[in-house]
């Protein structure tokens, strides 16, 4: 499985399938890896909820890695000087295109890292759904 699809459905399966409640039938919730205009580099998550039907407008948001978990987080496990990241304190997802590698860098999110950035999401969805 590659490597953005596994984290993706790691959000998915934390949230408890996102714990949508109230969701009309075709509507639909897209997640996305976002990058920030930087080509490889994706800061946070875009969540796009579509197809509510008549009057309902699409809606959809960014949750950004370092303002879920926050930068001090990254700075904490980036603390060896001489192994700073030249991603600075922002915790991303790169893809080295050459070596066909994709993954964390500046900072490792744990599984409780990942419930939190899976309960904002659920929040979101749920508020959308209302």
């Amino acid at each position: 499985m590659h490597f953005f699809e596994s984290e993706l459905n790691r959000i998915m399966e934390l949230s408890g399938g996102m714990g949508i409640k109230g969701l009309r039938i075709g509507g639909g919730v897209e997640l996305h890896f976002a990058q920030n205009g930087e080509a490889g580099k994706f800061v946070g998550i875009l969540v796009k909820i579509t197809g509510f039907g008549y009057m309902r407008a699409d809606r959809k948001a960014m949750f950004l890695f370092g303002d879920v978990w926050g930068n001090a987080l990254a700075e904490k496990q980036n603390a060896n000087p001489k192994k700073k990241s030249k991603h600075g304190n922002v915790p991303c997802v790169k893809m080295n295109g050459k070596a066909n590698y994709v993954d964390w860098c500046v900072y490792r999110p744990s599984e409780d890292d990942m419930r939190l950035l899976a309960a904002k999401i659920g929040a979101f969805v749920n508020e959308c759904a209302a």
